[in-house]
């Protein structure tokens, strides 16, 4: 559980009464026309502490949400302590979109192929302004064969090389023998942390930053001398998980406009492969974890031409996602009110019909994620 969200909260599906869970996926979703009818105390309440789990997305929802609520309901603590969050994420997505920018000057110059992913990506694909969207960290894919020279831009830039400390609830200097035993049995570098102490904020948003400072992640903290900081993040990826690797992915990548300035990122299909994998995998495996991806997935479908949901298809059962795709999409619809095209719904209808001749997890069938996604079984 998100810190400060507290535990007596939980979304409910009362189905002789709006749901709040129909609610928050409204407000998770692009706002499709219909808003939502007001709301209970005890489900602005439950919305608030699932909104402080998408903190990722808050940016954008939580306007939405002080919109939706009644003006009684806007001073309670818990939607207080959800403003604080929101403008804390956008403050630091302001200065990872910075970050985002100067990284890839950085590859560029150095004639490195690279493709942003995630976050880092979708922020610039997908949503009006990139402080909407934000992450932990930040996410770019490398051939194999250029890990050493990514290493490098990312230490010329002043990324240390870092390992968590949970005693001291910091980053530190990471242990050179652990972390390489760590990168030959994974996908990516180890992470790569610059510590940055953030001056003249408007006392506002310095108020709102110092109100959510106990919330995890930790986006903010004090060093000892008393100074606000952030630790900016960057993740060099060589595949998208041990059985994926990137090779594909930057042979299909687009160009995108990132500030004036041009990034390479994935095609729609990756996009949308590697939001659905998140999701489900997330999902399937820990409670109450990944629905934030349903805020790129809202908006990401519906941008799919025919030609890329046919590469999607193909990636899905390259594989062996079928059946996260089918539990996945099929809630954009009925759910989040997106209007898919003829092609996602064949998707979603195909992807429904098991291969009976194999076992369920020969097919990553791990059953369906979405109550899951909401605490229950």
């Amino acid at each position: 559980m998100t810190a400060g969200a507290g535990t007596a909260a939980r979304l409910d599906t009362d189905s002789d009464a709006p749901s709040s869970i129909e609610s928050f996926c409204w407000l998770l979703g692009p706002h499709v026309p219909g808003m939502p009818p007001s709301a209970s105390t005890a489900q602005v309440e439950a919305i608030a502490a699932e909104l402080l789990h998408a903190w990722q997305v808050a940016p954008v929802v939580v306007p939405a949400f002080l919109r939706w609520i009644r003006p009684e309901h806007r001073d309670g603590p818990r939607v207080a302590l959800l403003r604080a969050r929101a403008r804390a994420a956008q403050v630091f997505a302001e200065l990872q979109r910075e970050r985002i920018l100067e990284l890839v000057r950085a590859f560029e110059a150095a004639g490195i192929s690279y493709a942003l992913l995630k976050s880092a990506a979708l922020r610039f694909q997908i949503y009006a302004q990139p402080e909407q969207r934000c992450g932990e960290d930040i996410d770019l894919l490398v051939a194999r064969r250029d890990l050493g020279s990514a290493r490098r831009v990312v230490e010329g830039l002043g990324y240390e090389p870092a390992q968590w400390n949970e005693a001291r609830r910091r980053y530190e200097r990471a242990d050179p023998q652990l972390r390489q035993l760590v990168e030959a049995q994974h996908h990516e570098l180890g992470f790569s942390i610059r510590r940055e102490r953030v001056h003249s904020l408007p006392e506002q948003t310095r108020d709102a930053v110092f109100a959510q400072l106990a919330l995890r992640p930790w986006l903010w903290h004090l060093t000892p001398a008393g100074e606000l900081a952030t630790d900016m993040m960057v993740d060099v990826h060589h595949g998208l998980a041990l059985d994926i690797s990137g090779d594909a992915l930057l042979a299909t990548r687009r160009r995108a406009v990132l500030g004036g300035a041009l990034a390479w990122v994935p095609s729609p299909a990756w996009s949308m492969f590697y939001s659905i994998y998140k999701l489900y995998w997330e999902g399937v495996h820990h409670y109450r974890e990944g629905v934030h991806h349903y805020a790129d997935l809202t908006r990401l479908a519906p941008t799919l031409d025919a030609g890329d949901v046919d590469e999607l298809w193909q990636l899905l059962a390259a594989y062996n996602l079928l059946a996260a795709a089918h539990f996945v999409l099929r809630r954009l619809a009925p759910e989040f009110g997106v209007t898919l095209g003829p092609a996602i719904h064949a998707l979603i209808d195909a992807a429904g019909a098991p291969d009976t001749r194999t076992g369920a997890l020969d097919q990553n069938d791990y059953g369906d994620v979405w109550p899951k996604l909401w605490g229950q079984r």
